[in-house]
């Protein structure tokens, strides 16, 4: 299940929206993810990884991030890199089902690397926000925005 939000400052009236987690379209959303990473659309960096790593897997969920230069709010998918542990194979595991979910990257798979977003209004890193302590500040008026919650399939 995903959990969306809607961010809105009381001051300005800013708004900004996204998703976290994953939805029902997951399974084919991580499988295009993978191949795409492979065709090198997320850099020559993923795409190294996953010719080093034949069972190197990309985290496909949906995470907000905030630009630490100008305060952009945007939902991306996580696309960190991760290689399994201790030899495990996805293929031959008889509960894999073509996609890996989150507690499956937790139990048989260790993070490499985590992926560097850029923000598309300024070029800045774009980073998540620690998950105890998640707001999110208006990039117009740096008010802290009000969290509204929303499902997501």
């Amino acid at each position: 299940m995903g959990y969306g939000s809607v961010y809105e400052c009381r001051k300005c009236g800013y708004r900004a929206s996204g998703l976290e987690g994953i939805g029902f379209a997951y399974p084919e959303v991580y499988r295009k993810v993978q191949r795409d990473a492979a065709a090198g659309r997320y850099g020559k960096e993923v795409q190294q990884f996953l010719r080093e790593h034949p069972h190197g897997q990309i985290s496909a969920e949906y995470i907000m991030v905030v630009c630490e230069d100008c305060g952009h709010i945007e939902s991306v998918l996580e696309l960190s890199m991760y290689i399994p542990e201790d030899g495990y194979d996805p293929e031959k595991d008889p509960d894999y089902h073509g996609y890996l979910m989150g507690y499956e990257f937790a139990e048989h798979y260790t993070l490499v690397k985590t992926y560097r977003h850029t923000c598309r209004r300024c070029g800045g890193e774009m980073k998540r926000p620690d998950p105890d302590q998640k707001e999110f500040r208006c990039p117009v008026c740096g008010e802290v925005l009000e969290e509204k919650g929303l499902m997501w399939d």
